[in-house]
């Protein structure tokens, strides 16, 4: 439609191929506005047309007329006001229910149907009428008879109107004496002029084109409106909006934002922007403020790291979008690296899922070495209310459970991984639990990672372990074969084009997990590609 065309950036006044529902081509006038315009259908158009597709309000159309000496003038055309809000205009292709039908439908039609008021409320004797180019034009209905339209012929055999009165009645030629001319430079073809039938009560009028001596024929706008999402800007962080639908938009992000507003971003963001190299990214908090990050990339899901170099705050929530799992990576001192999935025990899972914190450990045990080597990422199995009980805890690696009975209710249970920007020394209070099972077990499964998929040195961290009450303690140092390890914060990514709703060919991009856009073959329009 001219919406579309709209929408997809043409702006210049002109005649438009564009096609129905069942992919059949025809011709349009399209008249664009400031988020607004008007469609004229081609008298030439010899196909269906879907003419709901062609308008998006009912408060008034537009029409124009081409006088004998080729000039064009145009006038806005409405119900009187007392019938707007029950009865807005009503438009037709070639049928008109529940409306009074065209004398000349036969002969001239198809046609294109503009009714002002149904046969229900045409059929009494009140004041009825139209209004246009701001004046009223009314008239008392004097026998109830139901007609309250203009219909716009196409006459496919050039056959001429049947007329039989009334034409001289003010009410006939009002909308044509209120036209204003139209500049030379805007004027339509004349395959857009149409001979027409307007039909006005009992004692209104009746009137054909051939009887209004200096006119060759008129032409039925309808207009759309466009509504901008970009009005607003939603776009942030100097990022600029790009309309897509009416209701959608795309960000054009300034260098380092990503998001669907440009308002922050993570390694899913990059992911979903189409980059699926594995590697450092800069990503910026809810601040704007600048750090970098190692993202995993897997098929429609990945991996997080965080840069131990990071001096800024960090959104963790922004970072992960599941709790079930985490997977660590650690560091040997010979320089290789492995790693490995941490996640709770199943007997926790669905009560307990795995929590994360910046800097902080709401509800959980504190890192010892919070202050001096902070700040710290936390990974959390229980929280303190659950963590201070003497059933099984303890954690599952590699497809392994490591459980320990806690002995003297001690609400220890989690791992945290430091920041250490002052580049101290973590504390360490006891060698007794390191050796036990529970305390290596996730750095004994982890399995060696490619050289060519090792994350520079900078991702891993110093940590330390805390479980129980008689789980152990460990830090990095009690580990001789271990240098750091680095926190993956997993992010699932849903595909709006897994099943392509794109129809006739069309393409799907995603630009949301839940908005897509589809990039529709020639002659095909819609937000699927559905129809023209």
């Amino acid at each position: 439609s001219c919406e579309d065309k709209f929408i997809g950036g043409s702006m210049k006044n002109g005649t438009y191929q564009i096609y129905n529902r069942k992919n059949q081509a025809y011709f349009v006038y399209c008249e664009f506005y400031n988020n607004y315009g008007y469609t004229y259908v081609s008298r030439t158009t010899n196909v269906e047309i879907n003419i709901d597709d062609l308008y998006t309000t009912r408060d008034h159309v537009k029409i124009r007329i081409q006088r004998n000496d080729r000039t064009q003038a145009e006038t806005t055309v409405e119900n009187l006001a007392r019938y707007k809000t029950q009865y807005p205009l009503t438009f037709f292709y070639n049928r008109n229910n529940g409306f009074a039908t065209p004398i000349n439908h036969a002969a001239l039609g198809p046609y294109l149907y503009l009714g002002f008021l149904p046969v229900s409320a045409a059929n009494h004797v009140q004041p009825q009428g139209y209004r246009a180019g701001s004046r009223d034009f009314p008239f008392n209905n004097c026998d109830r008879n139901p007609n309250s339209y203009i219909a716009f012929f196409f006459d496919t055999n050039s056959h001429k109107e049947v007329a039989y009165s009334n034409t001289d009645y003010p009410l006939m030629h009002g909308w044509i004496n209120v036209a204003r001319d139209i500049p030379t430079s805007s004027d339509m073809p004349d395959e857009f002029y149409f001979l027409y039938e307007m039909h006005m009560g009992g004692c209104g009028g009746y009137a054909v084109a051939h009887q209004h001596d200096n006119l060759l024929g008129a032409a039925l706008g309808f207009r759309f409106d466009v509504k901008d999402p970009c009005e607003n800007n939603p776009c942030q962080n100097g990022g600029t909006c790009l309309s897509v639908t009416e209701t959608s938009y795309d960000c054009e992000c300034t260098q380092g934002h990503l998001g669907k507003r440009c308002e922050f971003d993570s390694c899913k963001d990059i992911f979903i922007g189409g980059n699926t190299k594995n590697g450092t990214y800069q990503i910026y908090n809810r601040k704007n403020q600048a750090y970098f990050v190692y993202c995993e990339f897997h098929n429609n899901y990945g991996y997080t790291y965080v840069s131990r170099t990071t001096t800024v705050g960090i959104n963790i929530d922004d970072l992960y979008s599941t709790r079930e799992h985490a997977k660590i990576r650690i560091q040997k001192n010979d320089r290789t690296q492995a790693e490995t999935t941490v996640e709770n025990l199943a007997r926790y899972k669905t009560q307990y899922p795995l929590t994360f914190f910046y800097n902080r450990n709401n509800g959980f045990a504190t890192p010892i070495n919070h202050a001096a080597l902070g700040p710290y990422l936390y990974l959390g199995f229980l929280p303190v209310s659950a963590a201070n009980h003497v059933q099984p805890q303890g954690y599952r690696a590699g497809g392994r459970d490591f459980p320990f009975n806690n002995c003297d209710h001690n609400p220890n249970s989690y791992i945290a991984f430091f920041f250490n920007p002052n580049s101290h020394k973590e504390a360490a209070y006891s060698n007794i639990n390191v050796d036990w099972p529970l305390m290596h077990g996730w750095i004994n499964v982890a399995k060696n990672i490619p050289t060519s998929s090792h994350m520079s040195d900078d991702y891993y961290f110093l940590y330390e372990m805390h479980m129980g009450g008689c789980g152990g303690y460990a830090v990095a140092h009690h580990h001789d074969n271990v240098l750091g390890a680095a926190l993956g914060l997993r992010f699932d990514v849903k595909d709006p084009c897994k099943n392509n709703p794109c129809q006739n060919g069309g393409t799907c991009f995603s630009v949301t997990e839940t908005s897509y856009d589809c990039e529709c073959t020639q002659g095909h329009l819609g937000k699927r590609c559905e129809f023209g």
